[in-house]
């Protein structure tokens, strides 16, 4: 089944997006039309991993199987790590303050809980509320669609 989906979608007959919705067993799918992110080598299951690093940005890959089921890949961008090795000033420092800020997140939540007592403002809370929906609204208008929709859009205006 993999095999002639992707064919279909070599032949244009059917986007990566539709195959997603359409084929895809994993629950959150339709939401994201199977868009991962950025993933590191090494990081995922051996053969999925080895089709991922070999593709070109744009070349679909697959099937392949893992076991998690069967895989189509479609490789959007490529980019090097920014932070490859601990011995990097700069991967140690991200550490670093990742650590900085869990101790003080936890820190925080032991004085509220312990030392001090909690107000909540409600009229407070829903107008912050109301402001970060508003600033989400306002930078979904402004974001763009990634190009996997794109070329989709296209596809089907040529169709």
């Amino acid at each position: 089944e993999a095999d002639t989906i992707k064919q279909q979608i070599d032949s244009g007959e059917l986007s990566m997006a539709k195959a997603v919705a359409q084929y895809s067993i994993v629950p959150e799918a339709k939401t994201n039309l199977g868009e991962i992110g950025w993933v590191n080598k090494g990081s995922g299951f051996p053969d999925l991993d080895e089709l991922t690093f070999t593709l070109a940005p744009g070349e679909i890959g697959g099937p392949v199987e893992s076991p998690a089921g069967w895989h189509l890949v479609l490789v959007q961008d490529q980019r090097d790590s920014s932070h490859e090795s601990l011995d990097s000033p700069g991967t140690r420092e991200k550490i670093r303050a990742g650590m900085l800020e869990e101790r003080l997140d936890k820190y925080t939540v032991n004085l509220r809980m312990n030392k001090f007592d909690v107000v909540v403002y409600n009229e407070v809370i829903t107008e912050l509320a109301q402001n970060e929906a508003e600033w989400f609204r306002a930078l979904s208008e402004k974001s763009e669609p990634s190009q996997e929709v794109l070329v989709d859009q296209i596809r089907e205006l040529q169709q």
